[in-house]
């Protein structure tokens, strides 16, 4: 694939290197081969900056940038490049020179390894990204490593060396830049310094949680307008009864998508209308959520294995190859007010396992091994098992030709938007991506609202303190209108696949999603001892903004938002984001 403008511009004004986009070969002499980046350090000489210095040391650093494999092998993705001995650790760092000098410290990044229970393949590539930008990892445990440190606490009761835990957010002082999850961002958008940015931006769930997106879409344009952006739907148990009264009237041989609150294509249910509104009612009374009585007598079974959505089934889909696929795009979000939003111009489409067969027997009923389910929740935890073994014994697979989540269907065929695009015709793709494209927006422009509740409620010290970078899909029916069925508060940056094509065009993916997004978000990040003040920032410690100089950035929060707004502006033509101001709402 041929590399986006600005595919090599790693380095920002923060940075503490240069970088040259070849391979040394015998002899310091640049070879052919896999696109490396050479970190050329000054040597010494009376040069002003950014002139090229023929005679600068070359270190033996060499980071590879290939977008697919290792050479020509059609191996998986380039193994991480590892720091050098001298930046691998915090305390290693180099101290800043003088005011004025060219060399500038690296930015430090911390990792919440510890909250992905697939390790570290799940951060693997953004780790990646943030070391060839310049960056040294500052922390971040996995989980065997937490489990170590915990073990070591209680047997020695602690020290200071391991306060703070395995969290970014116990660690403020350490770093520049924190990947974490939403949740876990809370604390430390609370404690943040200028200069400081972290993976979330708290209140998007209003959007990444199933139900909510469907109230949130509802509140904001009404039943039929959020009928027009996702299948209909209604919200369980709320509407219940409501949904039970819209089956009877319209059709009770319909098909319906039952979902829980679990993420990876867990807890899903296809039932026709009749049998998926009983089934919904013994489910809910079993999962201690019905709204009628009679449900106090079960162990109320914790809100993501619970249903929380009926959505009508998409029962025209377009088939590409005779199969069912669904899109995965990304959605980066830097702030919230003005909000500011893009689309990527990649993505991944997401075929099912088998020839789509529209003719697979129906269920009969919903107690009598009907139920096509997903991974429902009790093949996964056992201590929230169904207690009715009626209900247990009715959930089954669903047919391979409807399922389309790569979770559930790993190694099958898997297409960027490009394939996607040649298979349609231009004049069909000129007419899907603005489609796409107003559809993320208008779901961004219904949680304006929501966005605006949480800053209030969150009072963070920084007004632009975070970015967020979700998953959403789309499924796209005969008339090629984009269907929005989620977004995904955490979307998946691991490669992983069986064929070598399809494990490198993941890779080429994902990689260059991550890399635009932090050339958007990179002007946003800065030591403390690089601020106007020398070390304002320095004295806060592990205290974020608590340290000298906080009122300036406080007064100072509004020129910042202009800032960074010019700034992604700036770098934006760099990259394949595409700005979603112009499909916005105007907002109310």
């Amino acid at each position: 694939m041929a590399s986006s403008p600005g595919m090599g511009a790693w380095h920002t004004a923060g940075n503490s290197v240069g970088a040259a986009a070849t391979r040394l070969g015998a002899g310091g002499e640049a070879a052919a081969g896999p696109l490396t980046r050479a970190i050329v350090q000054p040597c010494g000489g009376p040069h002003s900056y950014g002139t090229r210095c023929h005679g600068a040391r070359r270190t033996a650093r060499l980071h590879v940038v290939a977008r697919g494999g290792n050479g020509s092998r059609g191996d998986g993705p380039p193994d991480l490049p590892r720091q050098p001995p001298d930046t691998d650790r915090v305390g290693r760092i180099p101290r800043p020179l003088s005011r004025g000098s060219e060399l500038q410290l690296p930015f430090r990044y911390w990792v919440d390894e510890v909250l992905w229970s697939q390790g570290r393949v799940a951060v693997q590539l953004i780790e990646q990204v943030f070391t060839e930008a310049g960056g040294v990892k500052a922390g971040g445990a996995s989980r065997a490593e937490e489990r170590a440190r915990q073990q070591r606490l209680a047997h020695a009761g602690g020290g200071d060396s391991d306060r703070g835990g395995a969290l970014g957010s116990g660690h403020m002082g350490s770093w520049e830049v924190l990947w974490t999850k939403s949740t876990y961002a809370i604390p430390a958008a609370r404690a943040m310094r200028p200069g400081q940015l972290v993976s979330a931006v708290i209140g998007l769930n209003c959007l990444t949680m199933k139900k909510r997106l469907l109230q949130t879409l509802v509140a904001a344009y009404g039943p039929g307008g959020a009928a027009a952006l996702c299948p209909r739907s209604f919200a369980l148990p709320e509407q219940l009864e409501e949904w039970a009264g819209w089956v009877a009237r319209h059709g009770q041989r319909q098909l319906w998508m039952l979902k829980t609150g679990q993420d990876a294509g867990k807890g899903l249910s296809l039932l026709p209308g009749e049998e998926a509104v009983r089934y919904a009612r013994q489910q809910l009374v079993v999962e201690g959520a019905a709204p009628t009585g009679g449900a106090g007598s079960h162990r109320q079974q914790p809100k993501r294995f619970q249903l929380q959505v009926a959505q009508q089934y998409v029962t025209n889909p377009l088939l590409v190859l005779g199969r069912k696929c669904h899109l995965r795009l990304w959605v980066l979000v830097t702030a919230h007010s003005p909000l500011r939003a893009y689309l990527h111009r990649r993505g991944l489409v997401l075929f099912s396992s088998e020839p789509y067969d529209p003719a697979a027997p129906l269920p009969a009923s919903a107690s009598s091994s009907s139920a096509y389910t997903a991974s429902p929740a009790h093949h996964h935890k056992p201590q929230h098992t169904l207690h009715d073994d009626a209900v247990q014994r009715s959930l089954a697979a669903p047919p391979a030709s409807h399922v389309t989540n790569y979770a559930q269907n790993a190694n099958t065929l898997v297409w960027g938007l490009a394939e996607l695009e040649e298979h349609l015709g231009p004049a069909a793709w000129a007419g899907l991506w603005p489609a796409l494209c107003g559809a993320c927006a208008r779901a961004l422009g219904a949680a304006r609202g929501a966005l605006a509740e949480a800053n209030a409620w969150l009072r963070p010290t920084v007004q632009e303190y975070g970015f967020q970078v979700m998953g959403v899909d789309f499924l796209l029916d005969e008339q090629l209108h984009p269907w929005l069925l989620e977004f995904n508060s955490s979307p998946s940056i691991m490669v992983q696949h069986e064929q070598p094509d399809c494990r490198t065009l993941i890779h080429e993916q994902k990689y260059g999603m991550l890399r635009d997004t932090w050339a958007l978000v990179a002007r946003r990040v800065w030591r403390p001892e690089e601020a106007d003040g020398g070390d304002a920032g320095a004295g806060g410690g592990g205290r974020g903004a608590g340290g000298p100089g906080r009122g300036h950035w406080r007064r100072s929060a509004v020129r910042q938002a202009a800032e960074a707004e010019r700034a992604e502006e700036a770098a934006l033509a760099g990259t394949e984001y595409e700005p979603l101001r112009p499909y916005l709402p105007p907002a109310e």
